[in-house]
């Protein structure tokens, strides 16, 4: 009927598979595993749930957005000398709390707000020279 479009029957058969796999590192979700153990499991949404199980890990990582992990953020960017977001995040893992809303971090989701929390430095700064100069 129509010549020119594909049919999925006309594809070869392979061992490819598609799905959600764990783009953590062994250390990273083994320390998750072991601070979570003895803890109260997050409530988590189904969409969550299914990230965690497939990752293999008790609660999934995401990225920096609630308050109390903003503010985390900054009380461990005050106590470091350096970012090094592959750090960070095995830092993070201790701080991973259901009531605080604090969830752990790949270092890819730490870099990236990186680059907000620096302009924030920026604009306080520049706010203050402002201040200053008044």
């Amino acid at each position: 009927m129509f010549p020119d479009w594909s049919n999925t029957s006309e594809f070869k058969d392979t061992a490819e598979r598609f799905g959600t796999i764990p783009i953590h590192t062994k250390d990273l979700g083994d320390a998750l595993k072991a601070h979570m153990k003895d803890k109260t499991p997050f409530e988590l949404s189904r969409d969550m749930m299914y990230i965690a199980n497939m990752t293999n890990v008790p609660v999934p990582f995401l990225s920096v957005n609630h308050p109390e992990e903003k503010k985390l953020f900054t009380n461990l960017m005050a106590s470091s000398k350096n970012f090094d977001s592959e750090q960070m995040a095995l830092d993070w893992i201790k701080y991973v709390d259901k009531d605080k809303q604090i969830y752990p971090k790949l270092p890819v989701y730490l870099r990236i707000y990186w680059k907000d929390y620096e302009k924030g430095l920026l604009v306080k700064a520049t706010a203050k020279l402002r201040k200053f100069d008044q």
